[in-house]
């Protein structure tokens, strides 16, 4: 019987999925439609493969499944980065116009959503 509780880590992906939205509603109102689009898509090159990870890590739990553990954690890490290079090089390759430093600034404002939000997720329910 496993005693440790599944985290949910997934409300870290609608913290970001909101933050994203703001920004991209933000673009368009303050800039272009460009602009928005290349927000939006950064974004989302995080956020997917980052939740499709977060969705495969955390399926086993307890002492006795540390080898499934350890193996789902490679597997979900090496999804994420092969998600994440594919879906840039489709991005660059098939959208037209795009601005690159956009594109790039909301993928890593994405991470760093997605880090102090699952921080603050794992430990909350801490003293």
């Amino acid at each position: 019987m496993v005693t440790i509780e599944k985290p949910a880590i997934g409300r870290a992906t609608v913290y970001q999925l909101i933050v994203l939205l703001i920004l991209v509603m933000l673009a368009r109102g303050l800039w272009d439609f460009t602009l928005a689009y290349s927000v939006l898509l950064g974004g989302l090159v995080h956020a997917i493969p980052q939740a499709w990870f977060a969705s495969i890590a955390f399926r086993h739990r307890g002492a006795r499944a540390t080898s499934k553990i350890l193996g789902t954690l490679y597997r979900g890490e090496a999804g994420k980065l092969l998600m994440t290079a594919t879906m840039f090089a489709l991005i660059f390759i098939y959208v037209e116009p795009l601005q690159v430093p956009a594109v790039f600034l909301s993928y890593f404002a994405m991470a760093i959503v997605y880090s102090f939000s699952s921080v603050k997720i794992l430990y909350s329910g801490r003293s």
